[in-house]
């Protein structure tokens, strides 16, 4: 019961102190983020998750953060449902941002990345992030991810692969009586 009682607490000095500090983010005026400091937000929530650091990694959400993966395979919303998600991912684990585009007037990123966790296994999470900001925070987590080879570079490497698609077994007869010619 006493156990109880101490995670209730917790829990609600957590909300509390996200209330707190989203009634004074409306207070002040919007703090907005350029390029440099989107890096560097990115830079936060990968040093948190390889370090299981999740109060860094949290402190890059804004409260209400919605983190998605569409059409139907993740929704985590605010910090009381990102905390859980973020503790699992194992210490060690490898965040590596590639590409990364940022649009400061809108406040809107883009970041490649690729996600794997340490162990056996020579496969890892490949995908993009699409970024909301508010408050100088991520307000949106949107994230496309497929899996393949740990290794970014074999990852996107075009040799050596037996393609799914291609122009030649593209399933449409337009296409297929053009390349023929």
């Amino acid at each position: 019961m006493r156990k109880q009682t101490l995670c209730i607490l917790l829990l609600l000095l957590s909300a509390a102190g996200c209330t707190r500090r989203a009634s004074a983010a409306r207070e002040t005026p919007e703090r907005r983020l350029n390029a440099t400091g989107f890096h560097q937000l990115l830079g936060e929530v990968a040093q948190g998750w390889q370090q299981g650091d999740v109060p860094r990694a949290l402190a890059a959400f804004d409260c209400g953060a919605v983190y998605l993966q569409p059409p139907d395979q993740q929704l985590y919303v605010g910090h009381a449902q990102l905390r859980p998600y973020f503790a699992a991912v194992a210490q060690g684990t490898r965040m590596q941002w590639h590409t990364v585009a940022f649009d400061s007037a809108t406040q809107r990123g883009l970041a490649e990345f690729t996600f794997d966790a340490p162990g056996p296994g020579a496969r890892a999470s490949h995908g993009v992030a699409v970024i909301t900001l508010r408050g100088g925070r991520i307000a949106q987590w949107r994230e496309y991810v497929t899996t393949g080879p740990a290794e970014f570079d074999a990852f996107i490497d075009t040799a050596g692969k037996a393609w799914q698609w291609t122009i030649r077994n593209y399933p449409s007869q337009a296409l297929q009586d053009s390349v023929g010619r």
